[in-house]
């Protein structure tokens, strides 16, 4: 039998959505040259070798300006440009869709020079079997952004002047990351901006069998960012069954191949150059089941929490040429890298990111203070090395330049203004605290945080860090220690990490997370979620109508204020010991003093002040009170997937 093939020539959306209507499996729909309006399509698929959407002159690519692919099936694109304009946030998504193919393609912003102002590029949420391949993003907020997915390959493609992440996102299992290049970023200040970055939180499963294998990552005359950075900020994710294979990285920040929670990772023949002056390297923490073999970096760094490692990789020595003649080396062996950039044009990349480090060297001083209490400044018109020697003293940084500053003995505070900001501080050099404007992790031996401004980023260290929140959303994550978080204004996000942390929310609706250790969560005013992860934890929604889920060990739920009525509690176990504490709240109103309710079972009210019933919804519960005696619940609590109370699971 003979199968149809059919060439469809469109000239404008309607044309192509049309199109996609009556075409067949193995059709082809060629795009007259012009630009053509963001469309939908909904549940639209084909078997076999699916629909090809391409140019009709390969010469003049036709020109899309956002899609969004929901429930589709069997559709690829091949030779067009993907346009996203400064007002477009997610303008390509590819929504529970399925065997979706874009090849390639041109995916750039407003092309103005400046990435700073453009929106996002490919979405990938839900899907599976989805293929990105030698295609370019430029000029973009991120490159691909992948979420809850399977089976995503994204490969031979070059990624330039991103000013977030080349490709992030979290929950996809079976994504293969590789052969793709990686330069000149362009973040603004509260960036954190990755070449590669895996992630948990916000996701819906634990990703696992991830490959990272034979990228390309080179500073150029961009911003330094991270190499490839793998993170479970959830804390009970791991990543499961990582390959990180044979990719050059050179000049990144610090984390120039990091996995922050894993289990079964494999880092092999990997090469991580630091540039002069810079700590770029390999790194591991709360992970297990290691196999480091045959890597080259400029430093490793292991903390306790890695177990069950082998390695056998060495430490690069000095690199004077910027890593020239490893990636010589690496090119050799990989030319399909040269298919998206020419030798010249990556040799040119790493001149360059020589000049950018040498002119951060040779554009510096050295302030220095006194044995006294100073008050230090960078100087804005230069990088600045401050040293404050002994005495309690305040080290200023002024303007975006890349300042040091060292504070010695004493209790000294630093002003950070700029994501270039180093703060050194040694161990037992006196209480510290760093102010910063900007998104900011506490380096080693600071003991405080004050964020000012609006939403921003604060990372504590292993210590127990006092932190606290700038006026808008913020994202803080307290780490190791027994941390004091006190998050203030906006809608922020809080995760307390290892340790017994105590997490104020403020004012806002915020998501509070204690995670591990025995934590004690507030969220005042704002309608708040609180987790208390592992440990036995107290958990106090305060004002507004809160969501509370105290997670394993002997939780308890504090209620102390009747005009919260309406909070929400989950995970009530009697078993591990969760109470619900009561006894803030004066159960009778009409005597003196605070009186202890009376827990009646299911019993109706009887008019006398103080009862405390339960009554059964399904498979949920609402515990009500009665202060002053008038038969009417003054207060109800919905006890979420709990249908069985009694007196001894609440402190009256």
């Amino acid at each position: 039998m003979e199968i149809r093939v059919a060439t469809i020539i469109v000239k404008d959306t309607t044309g192509l959505t049309t199109a996609l209507k009556s075409a067949q499996a193995g059709d082809i729909i060629k795009l007259a040259a012009g630009d053509y309006s963001s469309f939908s399509l909904n549940g639209v698929k084909f078997g076999g070798a699916g629909v090809t959407i391409t140019s009709l002159d390969p010469a003049k690519e036709a020109s899309l300006n956002g899609f969004e692919l929901r429930g589709c099936e069997g559709l690829n694109f091949q030779a067009l440009e993907l346009k996203v304009a400064q007002t477009q946030v997610n303008p390509y998504q590819v929504i529970e869709s399925s065997r979706i193919v874009l090849n390639n393609v041109n995916v750039h912003g407003s092309l103005d020079g400046d990435a700073q102002n453009d929106g996002g590029g490919i979405l990938i949420r839900l899907s599976s079997d989805v293929t990105v391949t030698n295609s370019e993003f430029h000029q973009l907020e991120y490159g691909i952004a992948h979420v809850d997915s399977k089976a995503v390959t994204i490969n031979a493609n070059k990624f330039t002047e991103i000013q977030e992440d080349g490709v992030r996102g979290g929950g996809t299992s079976n994504i293969k990351v590789t052969n793709n290049t990686f330069s000149n970023f362009d973040p603004v200040d509260g960036d954190h901006p990755d070449a590669i970055q895996f992630w948990t939180k916000g996701t819906l499963a634990q990703a696992s069998d991830i490959t990272v294998s034979g990228n390309l990552i080179l500073r150029g005359e961009g911003a330094a960012t991270q190499g490839i950075f793998f993170r479970d900020q959830v804390g009970t994710m791991p990543f499961k069954n990582v390959l990180v294979q044979d990719n050059m990285i050179v000049g990144t920040m610090a984390n120039g191949v990091m996995v922050n929670g894993g289990d079964g990772v494999k880092i092999l023949n990997n090469t991580v150059v630091a540039l002069p002056g810079q700590t770029a390297g390999i790194g591991l923490t709360k992970a297990t089941n290691i196999q480091l073999t045959g890597n080259q970096s400029s430093q490793y760094s292991f903390d306790s929490t890695v177990t069950n490692m082998s390695n056998t990789s060495t430490t690069l020595g000095a690199v004077t040429d910027g890593g020239a003649a490893l990636v010589k080396a690496y090119l050799a062996v990989h030319p399909q890298l040269l298919a998206l950039s020419t030798t010249t044009e990556l040799q040119s990349l790493i001149s360059k990111s020589l000049a950018v480090i040498e002119a951060t060297r040779i554009q510096s001083a050295i302030v220095t203070g006194t044995a006294g209490n100073d008050q230090l400044k960078t100087l804005a018109d230069r990088n600045t090395r401050v040293e404050g020697g002994d005495g309690n003293d305040l080290l200023d940084s002024v303007g975006v330049g890349h300042n040091t500053l060292v504070g010695g003995a004493g209790d000294d505070t630093y002003r950070l203004t700029s994501l270039n900001d180093v703060v050194v501080e040694g161990a037992n050099g006196g209480n510290d605290q760093v102010i910063s404007s900007v998104n900011v992790t506490l380096s080693e031996n600071i003991e405080k945080l004050s964020m000012i401004g609006d939403a921003r980023v604060g990372v504590g260290n292993a210590l127990g860090n006092s932190i606290g929140g700038s006026i808008g959303g913020d994202t803080i994550s307290g780490m190791g220690g027994d941390d004091n978080i006190q998050s203030n204004d906006g809608d922020d996000r809080v995760f307390g990490g290892e340790g017994a942390d105590s997490v104020f929310g403020g004012n806002g609706n915020d998501t509070i997370a204690g995670e591990a250790g025995n934590d004690r969560l507030r969220g005042d005013a704002g309608n708040d979620s609180l987790s208390g992860g592992a440990g036995n934890d107290v958990l106090d929604g305060s004002l507004g109508q809160d969501v509370m889920a105290g997670g394993l060990g002997a939780d308890q739920f504090t209620y102390n204020n009747i005009e919260a009525s309406g909070e929400v509690i989950f995970d009530f176990n009697r078993a591990e010991g969760d109470k619900v504490i009561l006894t803030a709240l004066d159960a009778n109103t009409v005597m003196d003093g605070n009186q202890a309710f009376a827990f009646i079972g299911t019993a109706a009210f009887s008019k006398v002040a103080g009862q405390l019933r339960y009554e059964v919804s399904g498979a949920d519960s609402y515990v009500m009170g009665d202060l002053n005696g008038d038969g009417v619940a003054d207060f109800r609590l919905l006890m979420k997937n709990v249908t069985s109370f009694q007196a001894s699971d609440f402190m009256l």
